[in-house]
This record gives C-alpha cells, structure tokens and sequence, in this order.
C-alpha cells in the first residue's frame, strides 16, 4: 500500500520542478521555449520566451 500525503505530493511536485528547470536551463535549440527565469515562492514557476505559436499541443493538434 502506498499512501500520498499532502507533503508527499508536495516533494514530487518540487522534485520534478527542479528536474524540469535543469532540463530547460542547459537546452539551446531554436524551437525550444528560452528559460528566462523561475520562480518558489507562492508557487512553482517557469518563466519561458513567448511562443508566438502557442504551446507545442496546440501545433501537434
């Protein structure tokens, strides 16, 4: 039996926010989104160059 508690979600939720901004911080590719900055406090932010695309599911759809 596993159990998520509410502290449980929580240290995925940063673990794959840190995962994600090391991901993002070392890609240098002209279709991949530009890390501009991050954010913790208040929340788990991302702050990415503007698509003028939209996101890539809206291309693929």
């Amino acid at each position: 039996i596993k159990k998520l508690t509410k502290g449980k979600i929580e240290e995925d939720r940063i673990e794959d926010f840190l995962c994600e901004l090391g991901i993002i911080a070392h890609i240098n590719h002209p279709n991949a989104a530009l890390l501009i900055g991050f954010g913790v406090e208040g929340g788990l932010h991302l702050v990415l160059h503007f698509s003028p695309y939209g996101s890539l599911a809206s291309v693929l759809h």
